[in-house]
């Protein structure tokens, strides 16, 4: 398959630990996959309501049924991203800036 020795990396780094196998997580993966190449999914950014289409699908379609999609969630998007090109970026940097002027009082920072 496609993607996978990126699939087997992620799930090493992230799901290995827990004892689950990547089997498990591979359907995930395929399903991230395969969204991505549905018209109904492939232009759009991932948001809650194209989340709450993929998961009534996932729950349609997984064997493991409605409780699996929370344990799977990340991994099927990291399927979907890794597929379209999409990338999600959970941490928010922020920056910040001393001003260095006359004014600037010891200790300061203004956050821009």
């Amino acid at each position: 398959m496609e993607y996978e020795d990126e699939f087997r990396s992620d799930y090493e780094s992230k799901y290995a630990a827990t004892g689950a196998s990547y089997e498990e997580y591979d359907e995930a993966y395929r399903y991230g996959v395969t969204a991505a190449s549905d018209e109904r999914y492939n232009r759009r950014n991932w948001d809650d309501t194209m989340e709450t289409e993929l998961r009534h699908d996932w729950e349609d379609r997984s064997s493991g049924g409605a409780h699996t999609w929370e344990r799977f969630k990340v991994a099927v998007r990291h399927g979907w991203e890794r597929a379209t090109g999409h990338h999600h970026h959970a941490v928010q940097r922020y920056e910040v800036h001393e001003r260095h002027s006359s004014e600037h009082v010891s200790g300061t920072c203004r956050a821009w």
